[in-house]
C-alpha cells in the first residue's frame, strides 16, 4: 500500500519527490533497480547466494549506479528481532566498524583500555575478549550469561564500564561468567558477516533498556516500559504479568489509522509466542477473538506463512516476524540456526522482484545477553523525565533510581534495495528508532517515546541520502552446511576454555567500508 496523510504532516517527511507521472508496477521496479549499486563482479558469487537474493542483486547490478532511494518507495517494512547478542560479540572483528581496533576506547581507572576487563581470577589480573572457536569447540552453544536489570547495571557500574567479568562471575559463577568476553569471527558466523558485507550494518545501534528481553521488546513495539507506573508498569523484567500492563502499543495506532500489520509467530516462539510481548498487554488479552488486535497479534501462524505471503505479495505494510526459540540465536541456541532462518525470510522476499522492490527489512537483537561490548551506551542526565525508575515492577524487580538505558550495542543490519553496498552507518540508534522510522513512513506518531530518546537517537532515514556506487557484491554463504556442522560441534565438542596468562589482544579485519551517519 501507499501511505498518505497522517498526524505527522506526511508531506514534510518526504525525502525526495517521485518523478511526476510515474505510475505502475514496471516503473516501480525500474525505480528500485535505478537505486541499486553499479555493474560488478557477481559472476563468481552467484552460486553461493540464496537463489532469489542472487537474482535480485544481479538485476540491480545490471543497471549501473543509481539515484538515492526515497522513503516513499517503501511499501513494506519487515521487522525481525533476534535474541541476546552484543555488537562486539558478533562484529568486533568485522572490517570497517567500531570494533576491537577502536582508536579511542574508554580508559579504565586501571590505566588500561576498556577491553582489559578486571578479573582477579586470571593470572594477568584482567580478561581480554577471546575467540569462541566453533571449529574446535562447542562455541556455537555457549551458555547464556545473566542479563537481568541488576547484573546489567552492575556491569555498567554507573558508566565506569569496568565490571563485566566481576559482575558476571558473581552472578553466573566462575564456570559461566567469563563467557561474557567471548566473541565470534567470520569463520564462525559467515552468513551474518556476508549480510553486513552485502547491505548496511549499524555500529552505533543500542538496545533500549539495561535489562532483559521483555523490557527491550516493549520499547521496540510500544516505545515505553511505563517507567512511572501509570498503566501497570514499570516492566523491568521478564515476568509475564498477563493483563497487568495496559499502555497503548504502536500496532494499535496502526489499526486506528487503517494501516495493515501482522505478527508472524509460530507456536513454540519462546514458549507460546513469548517473543511477542503484545500478548501480555491487557487490551490484547481482552480483545474479541474476531478483532484485528487478536487475530494479528495473538494467533500463531504456521511455519512458512511469512514466506508464502512474501512470495505472493500479500505482506501487510508492517510485519513483525518472530523466531522460534531454536532459531532465535539466544544462547545456547546456535547462531547458524538463526542464519538459516533469516536466509529463508530474505530469500522469500527476493523471490518476487516487485516485493523486493518495495520492502525494507530491519534485523536487530533485543539485548546483549550478558555479552561484553566496549562502547559506553548513551545515558540520560539524572532526573531526565521518563528515563529513570524509582518503582518496583509487578514482577518484583526494583528500579532503584537507575536509568532505563540506553542499553549496550547490539547488531543491526538493514536489508533492502536501498542499503546494498556493504556500508556502515554510525548514527546513534536504539529500538525506539524503529518506531520513529515507522512514524516517518506512515505519519502515525508514537507519543510513548520520551523526549530524551528523540534527541539522543536517529530514525534510520539517513539511508535514503546515500547514492549507491558499489560495483560488486559478496556471496551470501549457504546456511544449511554450516548449520549441520554447528549442530554436530555443539553436541560433540567441549565448550571453549577461558584464557589464562599471556593473553593476546583480538585482531580486527583490515579494510574499509563506505560509511555515513
Amino acid at each position: 500500500m501507499r501511505f498518505a496523510g497522517g498526524s505527522l504532516e506526511w508531506n514534510r517527511f518526504q525525502m525526495n519527490s517521485d518523478t511526476p507521472g510515474a505510475t505502475g508496477p514496471a516503473v516501480s521496479r525500474r525505480r528500485l533497480l535505478g537505486s541499486a549499486a553499479a555493474t560488478g563482479g557477481l559472476a563468481g558469487a552467484l552460486s553461493l547466494l540464496p537463489t532469489n537474493v542472487t537474482k535480485a542483486l544481479a538485476a540491480q547490478a545490471t543497471v549501473g549506479a543509481g539515484a538515492r532511494g526515497r522513503l516513499r518507495d517503501v511499501e513494506h517494512v519487515v521487522l525481525i528481532m533476534q535474541e541476546n547478542r552484543s555488537f562486539d560479540h558478533y562484529f568486533g572483528t568485522l572490517a570497517g566498524v567500531r570494533g576491537f581496533a577502536d582508536r579511542d576506547p574508554k580508559i579504565l581507572s586501571t590505566g588500561r583500555s576498556v577491553f582489559y576487563q578486571p578479573d582477579p581470577a586470571n593470572p594477568d589480573d584482567y580478561l581480554l575478549p577471546f575467540h569462541l572457536d566453533s571449529r574446535t569447540t562447542a562455541a556455537q552453544a555457549i551458555p547464556s550469561t545473566g542479563h537481568g536489570w541488576a547484573v546489567q547495571h552492575a556491569a555498567l557500574n554507573a558508566g565506569a564500564m569496568d565490571s563485566w567479568v566481576t559482575a558476571h562471575t558473581e552472578y553466573d559463577g566462575p564456570a559461566t561468567g567469563p563467557f561474557t568476553m567471548g566473541y565470534y569471527q567470520r569463520d564462525d558466523i559467515p552468513f551474518h558477516y556476508a549480510l553486513a558485507d552485502a547491505f548496511t550494518v549499524y555500529d552505533n545501534y543500542f538496545c533500549s533498556v539495561i535489562g532483559p528481553t521483555h523490557p527491550n521488546r516493549y520499547m521496540y513495539m510500544t516505545g515505553t516500559i511505563d517507567p512511572n507506573g501509570l498503566y501497570g508498569g514499570p516492566a523491568l523484567d521478564n515476568n509475564e504479568i498477563h493483563g497487568t500492563y495496559s499502555w497503548t502499543s504502536y500496532p494499535e495506532r496502526l489499526t486506528a489509522a487503517g494501516v495493515s500489520w501482522k505478527c508472524y509467530q509460530e507456536t513454540d516462539s519462546y514458549g507460546s509466542n513469548g517473543f511477542n510481548v503484545l500478548q501480555f498487554l491487557k487490551q490484547y488479552i481482552d480483545a474479541p477473538t474476531s478483532s484485528e488486535l487478536y487475530q494479528n497479534a495473538m494467533v500463531s501462524t504456521p511455519a512458512g506463512q511469512f514466506e508464502y505471503d512474501a512470495i505472493n505479495d500479500k505482506l501487510p505494510a508492517v510485519s513483525w516476524v518472530f523466531p522460534t526459540l531454536e532459531t532465535s540465536e539466544h544462547p545456547n541456541a546456535l547462531p547458524n540456526a538463526g542464519a538459516a532462518w533469516l536466509a529463508s525470510k530474505l530469500d522469500a522476499i527476493a523471490a518476487n522482484p516487485e516485493v523486493w522492490a518495495k520492502t525494507l527489512v530491519i534485523i536487530n537483537y533485543d539485548e546483549n545477553d550478558g555479552l561484553f561490548d566496549h562502547v559506553t551506551p548513551p545515558l540520560p542526565d539524572p532526573g531526565t523525565p521518563d528515563e529513570f525508575v524509582t518503582l518496583t515492577s509487578p514482577g518484583g524487580t526494583d528500579g532503584g533510581g537507575q536509568p532505563i538505558g540506553a542499553g549496550y550495542r547490539v547488531p543491526c543490519i538493514v536489508v533492502s534495495p536501498w542499503t546494498v553496498g556493504g556500508n556502515v552507518c554510525s548514527t546513534p540508534l536504539d529500538h525506539t528508532s524503529v518506531l520513529r522510522f515507522l512514524e516517518r513512513l506512515t505519519g502515525i506518531a508514537e507519543p510513548n517515546i520520551s523526549n530524551w530518546r528523540r534527541t539522543a537517537f536517529g530514525d534510520f532515514t539517513e539511508i535514503f541520502g546515500q547514492i549507491p556506487t558499489r560495483t560488486s557484491f559478496p556471496a551470501l554463504p549457504d546456511t544449511s552446511g554450516p548449520l549441520t556442522l554447528a549442530t554436530y560441534e555443539a553436541s560433540q565438542l567441549p565448550l571453549p576454555a577461558f584464557p589464562g596468562a599471556k593473553q593476546t589482544f583480538p585482531t580486527q579485519e583490515r579494510g574499509h567500508r563506505p560509511s555515513f551517519g
